[in-house]
């Protein structure tokens, strides 16, 4: 008889980057946290624990939010890794976002044409000097 048992893991910096960015997703669809709640059929205070880290999502339930939020998974996930860009913000820069902005950043990741992707981002640094 094994006595190995589960150690229940506390919430980490990565699962915190998973709750900013679902935030973002749903407030990109102009969702809010009851209305996702019931998406998944849990409470909105389950979500609320997703969107700042203090609970984990399972792969299930990225896989839902995946559906629901009409995005790819693997968006979850960007940024995780670190790149060796200097021009990097950290994750609390996208918690004041207008919807403005959070539409623009939509529409840009899920542009087909990565050189008018390209263009646009020069056009906006130049614009930004």
């Amino acid at each position: 008889m094994s006595t190995d048992r589960k150690v229940k893991q506390k919430a980490s910096e990565d699962d915190a980057h998973l709750g900013k960015k679902l935030k973002l997703f749903r407030k990109a669809q102009g969702l809010s946290q009851k209305d996702l709640a019931q998406a998944l059929n849990i409470t909105f205070q389950q979500v609320q624990k997703y969107e700042t880290g203090k609970n984990r999502m399972s792969a299930v339930t990225l896989y839902q939010l995946s559906k629901i939020l009409n995005i790819n998974i693997n968006s979850f996930f960007e940024g995780l890794e670190p790149e060796e860009s200097t021009d990097e913000l950290p994750l609390s820069f996208f918690d004041n976002l207008s919807l403005e902005s959070i539409e623009l950043i939509k529409y840009l990741e899920t542009m087909q044409d990565k050189s008018l992707q390209q263009s646009l981002l020069r056009i906006v640094k130049a614009a930004y000097k």
